[in-house]
């Protein structure tokens, strides 16, 4: 059976014809646009950067974390100089970082009313940073024995403490300059706090350390000249006395001491 389309029915079969193929042109021609575009984009970006851009590697950097280190000695015998101020025989120095087997004041020293006896400590910074430095003193043990009409062994300990005063001046000083009001550190009894019992209304007393010298030091190293950098090392002159006024009931007493040495990296460099 055949169809005869009518003159309007193929008019409007060829313009929806026409209008696809013309669809189909507008889509590719507009894929092929976008494509041209975004390929233009990317070499003119390549070209852009590559025209621009520049780089320096600088390679090796090493990223060290410094050390503190603070070293403390006793002088144990000072130095030999003859008349002219010249060095004859070199100060004997010992390392007391960890060295239980040597004591700062000696201890078979036999204390008697007026006595004094004083020591020389160096601290020297040893590492690469700068450090702020406390020395101080605490109280080891206390009484070794009953004192005759003492009350407590609190009191006991305090009439003993507070018959040795305290000297401390910087630099390595004679013993006889250093026993001098102006050196004056105070009583040895300020190792002991009163503190109060609220509870039961007592009064007790609590041992504390007594920071006798505060300072600053740089890490200690030579200069290219040879010199050596200042403010590396301090001197620290340290002296008991036994006061005059010392009660007779204390003949045979002692009491120990430790010296401490602490130190802290400064918050400025």
């Amino acid at each position: 059976m055949i169809v005869k389309r009518g003159k309007r029915e193929l008019r409007e079969s060829t313009a929806v014809q026409t209008g696809k193929k013309m669809k189909r042109t507008l889509l590719c021609t507009y894929f092929m646009t976008l494509a041209s575009v975004v390929l233009c984009f990317a070499m003119f970006l390549g070209t852009t950067l590559a025209w621009f851009s520049s780089e320096v590697t600088n390679s090796g950097n090493v990223i060290q974390v410094g050390t503190l280190k603070a070293m403390l000695y006793h002088v144990a015998k000072p130095a030999v100089v003859d008349a002219e101020g010249k060095e004859v025989t070199p100060a004997t120095e010992v390392l007391l970082n960890d060295n239980i087997d040597h004591h700062v004041f000696d201890e078979n020293y036999k204390w008697a009313p007026k006595k004094t006896q004083a020591q020389v400590l160096k601290v020297v910074n040893t590492g690469d940073l700068n450090f702020n430095y406390t020395l101080s003193l605490l109280l080891n043990s206390g009484a070794t024995a009953p004192i005759e009409n003492a009350v407590t062994p609190a009191e006991q300990l305090q009439l003993l403490l507070s018959s040795f005063e305290l000297y401390v001046c910087a630099g390595n000083v004679a013993e006889d300059a250093l026993f001098v009001e102006a050196n004056r550190f105070g009583s040895m009894e300020g190792f002991l706090k009163t503190i109060q019992n609220e509870e039961n209304h007592s009064t007790g007393l609590e041992m504390k350390e007594l920071e006798v010298f505060k300072g600053t030091l740089v890490p200690n190293v030579t200069l290219a000249d040879g010199a050596a950098v200042t403010n590396s090392v301090q001197y620290i002159t340290v002296g008991i006395k036994m006061l005059d006024s010392t009660d007779i009931s204390l003949m045979g007493q002692s009491f120990s001491i430790n010296v401490k040495l602490s130190a802290t990296q400064t918050t400025v460099e």
